[in-house]
């Protein structure tokens, strides 16, 4: 596969290409219980991301791209490293990829025990951005803290 990406005359498909093999290997890692190798695969997808945007990568390609490591990011509970990447979409113009509330949920994932006012907002922007209740998406471990918060359930919740 990663031949295959190699050989992609179009710098934005090879982005894609190489993304798409890096989140596999990932969740490959993750079926494995690999925990060395999901940080090996994540190192690797950080340093493809500053390769793209040294290259001057843009447009749905790279948003995508950083969509699914942030993704992969937070699934690791790295947020810290995730909120640049998120951050970075949406000053390129955007939310992310497919503007979905599950990206915002990410972003208010990695906002969240650092700024309560931008949390909630992002909160409410995944609320408004899915027709879906996302209170059970919200369960996750980044909020674990606040799952009874009735400002944060507030935010949430279509209910």
């Amino acid at each position: 596969m990663r031949a295959i990406a190699d050989e992609v005359r179009d710098a934005g498909e090879a982005a894609r290409l190489r993304g798409r093999i890096l989140a596999w290997e990932i969740q490959l890692a993750r079926a494995r219980n690999d925990a060395a190798r999901i940080t090996a695969k994540l190192e690797e997808g950080l340093a493809l991301l500053e390769e793209l945007e040294k290259k001057g990568s843009s447009g749905r390609a790279l948003s995508g791209y950083r969509h699914h490591l942030a993704h992969h990011l937070t699934q690791s509970g790295r947020h810290d490293l995730t909120l640049p990447i998120l951050d970075a979409n949406l000053a390129a113009g955007g939310g992310s990829h497919g503007d979905h509330g599950c990206t915002w949920m990410m972003h208010a994932a990695s906002v969240w025990t650092r700024d309560r006012p931008r949390t909630l907002a992002l909160l409410r922007e995944a609320r408004d951005r899915d027709p879906r209740d996302l209170t059970d998406d919200f369960r996750i471990g980044a909020f674990d803290d606040v799952q009874d918060d009735p400002e944060f359930l507030q935010a949430i919740s279509r209910r």
